[in-house]
């Protein structure tokens, strides 16, 4: 669609073969950017993001989810591994084995406004859980019970 890009952050460049596949996709080549970046960057473009598209296979906590949610970027992410335990009702989900999953899900919730102001509202929610705070005081008290 003319109304979005695709920005996909961090590690390396686009190898060959994402080169290749990009550039198979006419209508969407000129709009698929890599950017790399320090953690400002990151939050600046969580910021700026209509969602957070998380098509993970694997997760082991989670925590890119975590960090769009306390930027209130709407997650639209894998329903496999720990996302959904982590993100619970507070994100969109799509199976990341199926492009048909994936593309329904992303286009049902970025066009609905109030799919869009829901999940920004339910993982303002659910981040209040997640602290390093938190996990301290989780892992000190699991500690003092081993001692």
């Amino acid at each position: 669609n003319e109304k979005f890009n695709l920005i996909c952050f961090g590690a390396g460049k686009f190898n060959y073969s994402e080169i290749k596949l990009i550039n198979k996709y006419k209508n969407f080549n000129k709009k698929i950017f890599h950017i790399k970046g320090d953690d400002k960057t990151l939050a600046s473009l969580y910021l700026q993001a209509v969602a957070l598209i998380c098509p993970s296979l694997y997760e082991g906590f989670g925590l890119p989810v975590l960090e769009a949610m306390r930027l209130k970027c709407p997650v639209i992410c894998s329903n496999t591994s720990s996302l959904p335990e982590v993100c619970e009702d507070a994100a969109a989900y799509f199976n990341p084995l199926s492009i048909d999953s994936i593309n329904n899900k992303i286009i049902e919730t970025v066009y609905s406004d109030n799919k869009i102001q829901e999940l920004k509202l339910l993982g303002s929610k659910r981040i209040k859980l997640f602290s390093w705070e938190n996990c301290a005081n989780k892992t000190t008290k699991i500690y003092n019970r081993l001692i």
